[in-house]
């Protein structure tokens, strides 16, 4: 995965402040979503607005499923926040994922390209395929989803704040060890094709 070098214009666009550390949230609708699920959300990004001064950067992967969910937060956090659209190619949400300082998601594709960006996250965990990903990358910031909380997620986003250039380096690491085996993977495939054996 490549990023291109709109992020810049597009964030300017939606009028996300170039001085302050971002926060990316990224989720969904889900049956084991907690009932005030909207509002324990919208509270944290408030807490992490007033506490580390990240500002909410809402991305809703599935613009037709996830934006009245990311809108309905927005409207209920005190602080402004923005939701960015998602009819951007691949490359555009990569670089702008780049200029994330930290990542709450439960869409896979978001902690991919978080994983990708190098930005820690916070994984929601709605699917095994989540916690798949995030426990092959090494990490262990997770929270089921019907255990979400304003104090749990608090809880996990002082370990990325407080611990962030050792889970930074960590993430590097296990990419390259990713991009190694991508790399592999692809060999194997082709000696598959052309009928030779592993």
């Amino acid at each position: 995965l490549e990023a291109d070098d709109k992020c810049d214009d597009i964030l300017k666009s939606y009028g996300v402040p170039q001085d302050l550390p971002l926060m990316c949230i990224s989720v969904r609708k889900w049956k084991n979503n907690p009932e005030n699920f909207e509002e324990i959300i919208a509270q944290f990004c408030d807490d992490a607005y007033e506490k580390y001064g990240l500002f909410t950067v809402l991305m809703p992967m599935q613009q037709n499923v996830d934006f009245e969910i990311a809108n309905n937060i927005k409207n209920k956090m005190k602080n402004r926040a923005v939701i960015l659209g998602t009819n951007y190619p691949i490359s555009t949400l990569m670089s702008v994922m780049r200029k994330m300082t930290v990542c709450v998601g439960m869409r896979l594709h978001t902690l991919i390209y978080a994983a990708t960006s190098i930005v820690p996250t916070v994984g929601i965990v709605y699917d095994p395929k989540v916690s798949g990903f995030m426990e092959y990358m090494g990490e262990d910031r997770l929270i089921k989803v019907e255990d979400v909380s304003v104090e749990r997620l608090t809880e996990l986003l002082d370990v990325v704040c407080t611990e962030y250039g050792s889970i930074r380096s960590h993430i590097k690491l296990n990419i390259y060890r990713l991009k190694e085996k991508a790399k592999e993977n692809n060999e194997l495939m082709k000696k598959l094709l052309d009928g030779g054996a592993f």
